[in-house]
């Protein structure tokens, strides 16, 4: 396998492809990468999805990711409690050390595997009406708090352990979060100043991310520039 050509044309990386060109152009500035983990195992039902690992190009994409992030600043990885996302979060440290990259900290965090839910509730209800309708009624406050954690609620929780440390941290830092396609979808819809929410259509290594330059914040997904829905 030639994985720099498959980088280049694997059509689910086109996301990937764009955030890592606009990390590199940031230099200066401090940025936040959230990104779902790279390709997975099919997902058989809720109880597989909790286990199932990435194939092998899932493996050796997050290894590219890794060897085209900037080498000129500190990077530290955060990936939530899912052997996916941690050999996501591996392969990207793989890659970084690789291109000659500075990792400074990778570190398990558990709030980024998604929102407080009843698991039993949870599955069923997703189960029955499919993980896009899920969403959809997430974000419109319409699953029982009981089952499911409201969104805003979830997304506010995470603030703390994302957008906030850019505010703590020095220098060019960056920061990237490994998570899953629902966390990824609800925090892209909350924090940034979209015209319509795009669902849950996220692909994998792919996001959205964040700078803050001269005091200010500035989203991007999509290859495109946006503002802030939220005060940090």
């Amino acid at each position: 396998m030639n994985i720099k050509h498959e980088w280049e044309t694997i059509d689910w990386l086109g996301d990937a492809r764009q955030l890592v060109d606009w990390v590199n152009d940031q230099t200066g500035n401090r940025v936040i990468l959230m990104i779902r983990h790279s390709h997975r195992l099919v997902n058989r039902g809720f109880q597989a999805s909790l286990t199932a690992e990435l194939t092998p190009i899932g493996h050796d994409t997050s290894v590219e990711f890794g060897r085209r992030l900037p080498t000129d600043r500190p990077v530290s990885i955060f990936y939530s409690p899912h052997i996916r996302t941690e050999q996501t979060a591996e392969g990207i440290a793989e890659g970084l050390s690789d291109g000659g990259g500075d990792l400074v900290l990778m570190k398990e965090l558990g709030i980024l595997l998604g929102a407080n839910a009843d698991p039993m509730k949870y599955a069923a209800f997703a189960g029955e009406i499919g993980w896009a309708r899920t969403y959809q009624l997430w974000s419109k406050d319409m699953i029982p708090e009981d089952t499911l954690e409201r969104m805003r609620a979830y997304a506010q929780r995470l603030l703390p352990y994302t957008l906030k440390n850019l505010t703590d941290d020095s220098g060019d830092s960056l920061h990237i979060h490994v998570t899953h396609d629902m966390v990824i979808a609800a925090c892209r819809w909350t924090y940034l100043a979209l015209k319509n929410d795009p669902g849950l259509d996220v692909q994998f290594l792919g996001g959205f991310g964040i700078v803050r330059a001269a005091d200010a914040f500035r989203g991007f997904v999509d290859g495109k520039h946006t503002d802030l829905r939220i005060e940090i």
